[in-house]
């Protein structure tokens, strides 16, 4: 009896060893930009303004657009000032203005929606159309057409295929640079792992900004913030 007992336990050892694995899956779901400033060519030439700016990295032609009480934080500071402060605007060369200005570019490049004829809300996958069923804080969007999606060998990425505007899954949040680029790694819906270049990754919950007229019927940026 216990040598029988023995064999049961090897043999389900055994299977445990042996049994392969199976890949995390998710249902496929496309999720194609949408703009809706042309509504609104008076914000369609703010809008362009803004491009022009963000283009040439014009810290001092952006602030006329910045809001005296511009949210930018869910801590303590608010205001034109520490906003200045937050993302070095006064020093081009810093990384952190940097950085500003690539998330920054990535918001107003990526269409938007207007909540009500004062006030447009953008990048388009921070909006309320995100489709239902993935945790924003899990999933992101592929927000270009035909990206290329890698295969990480050694210290090198090696395309293996192509993406256009569909749901991913990110990894624990992993990115590699290379070429001096953050590539993230995500989860495909067929379950294979890649790398893709993030500034084509949209999340719901990343930084987005709001648009609003002021009193002067001038549009501005009031809101311009990342996280949950």
């Amino acid at each position: 009896m216990r040598l029988l007992l023995i064999i049961l336990l090897m043999i389900g050892s055994l299977t445990l060893i042996i049994s392969p694995v199976i890949p995390e899956t998710f249902k496929e779901c496309e999720f194609k930009p949408f703009d809706e400033a042309y509504i609104d060519p008076g914000f369609v030439q703010f809008r362009n303004m803004l491009l022009q700016i963000i283009e040439d990295k014009d810290a001092k032609a952006l602030m006329p657009f910045v809001a005296k009480d511009i949210f930018f934080s869910f801590g303590i500071d608010k205001g034109k000032e520490n906003f200045i402060k937050k993302w070095d605007l006064n020093n081009n060369n810093s990384s952190v203005s940097k950085d500003f200005w690539y998330e920054f570019e990535k918001v107003v490049k990526n269409g938007g929606k207007f909540v009500t004829s004062e006030e447009f809300i953008a990048p388009y996958y921070s909006t309320d159309k995100w489709p239902p069923g993935f945790n924003s804080f899990d999933f992101v969007v592929v927000t270009g057409k035909d990206v290329n999606v890698y295969k990480k060998e050694n210290d090198s990425l090696l395309k293996f295929s192509t993406i256009s505007y569909k749901i991913v899954k990110m990894l624990k949040w992993a990115s590699f640079k290379y070429n001096d680029r953050e590539y993230s790694k995500v989860l495909l819906p067929d379950g294979k792992e890649a790398y893709i270049y993030d500034y084509y990754l949209g999340n719901q919950i990343g930084f987005r900004a709001t648009f609003a007229r002021d009193n002067d019927n001038k549009w501005e940026i009031v809101i311009f913030v990342g996280g949950d």
